[in-house]
């Protein structure tokens, strides 16, 4: 699990905030494949109670947040799906 704890650790840094990551984390937790994971749950953030806020539209940009998601094992698809469900903050 020490790749998912600097992925989470990356992203708060980078200015992602994870509304339910304790929910996030519990669930990635019991998963060999955490990305299939994180993806599963941000894309039904609604359902599951898991968001990926930004602070503002373009802080972290996608730029940015496209990088940090390549330094991860998650698929191209799966970086797509993250980075287009991670929301504004209100």
């Amino acid at each position: 699990m020490a790749n998912f704890d600097t992925f989470i650790s990356q992203l708060d840094a980078s200015g992602v905030h994870i509304v339910g990551r304790d929910e996030l984390i519990t669930s990635a937790a019991m998963s060999a494949d955490w990305p299939a994971v994180v993806t599963e749950i941000v894309t039904k953030s609604r359902k599951s109670g898991v968001s990926f806020l930004r602070r503002a539209a373009d802080s972290p940009s996608d730029h940015q947040i496209e990088h940090l998601l390549q330094e991860f094992p998650f698929s191209f698809n799966q970086r797509r799906m993250v980075l287009q469900n991670i929301l504004v903050r209100p």
